[in-house]
């Protein structure tokens, strides 16, 4: 299950195979490229 904001309040999912791939590839993303990005958000 899944938790994420919603304009309305808590917006609850069900566990989704191809969602928890995506966040699997962004979360690596932002782990090896952890300094560029801290430099974008200036």
């Amino acid at each position: 299950m899944y938790v994420s904001e919603a304009p309305d309040g808590i917006l609850l999912t069900p566990y989704n195979a191809e969602t928890a791939e995506q966040m699997d590839r962004a979360e690596t993303i932002m782990r090896v490229n952890k300094d560029v990005l801290r430099r974008l958000a200036r």
